[in-house]
């Protein structure tokens, strides 16, 4: 894939996976443009949550160097308090391996991952997961932090 084409019209809705290649073909001027979509600060005071902004930046890192072995998970997930209880929405969080590192909202809550899913009844078929590399090509490809491909039932 040519990186070029990662700013051409409306890319696909499917999830693609991304050739590590491509992201290390990056030019300057969209490495540039990654850095100031990534460092530009978090919104003050958002109004639905901050969840994929915040998952993304945790997977980067302050450096945007990325974390080796954490994934960016887009899912559905029914909240379990509050005004969202029993409403499905989309969420995101940050896994390594067995755990769930929550980091909405300036938390940053490690969970066991099997823990994490029974809790929100997640389901395996309602979620995806991005690599460091699929985190910086999406938000090139997007302009935004999130969701991408991903959509909930609920479309919350």
């Amino acid at each position: 894939m040519d990186p070029a084409r990662l700013f051409e019209g409306r890319p696909p809705r499917k999830h693609q996976p991304v050739d590590p290649d491509d992201i290390a073909a990056l030019s300057e001027v969209e490495g540039a443009r990654l850095a100031r979509l990534v460092v530009g600060g978090r919104k003050k005071k958002p109004k639905m949550g901050d969840c994929y902004e915040a998952a993304a930046r945790y997977v980067l890192g302050p450096l945007l160097e990325g974390r080796p072995g954490f994934l960016v998970v887009h899912g559905e997930v029914t909240g379990t308090g509050g005004a969202v209880e029993g409403v499905q929405y989309g969420h995101a969080w940050v896994e390594r391996g067995d755990l769930v590192i929550e980091v909405a909202n300036g938390k940053e809550l490690a969970v066991p991952k099997m823990l994490y899913y029974v809790a929100g009844q997640i389901h395996q078929d309602r979620v995806i997961r991005y690599t460091v590399d699929e985190v910086k090509e999406r938000i090139l490809r997007y302009q935004h932090w999130g969701p991408w491909e991903f959509r909930s039932s609920s479309g919350l």
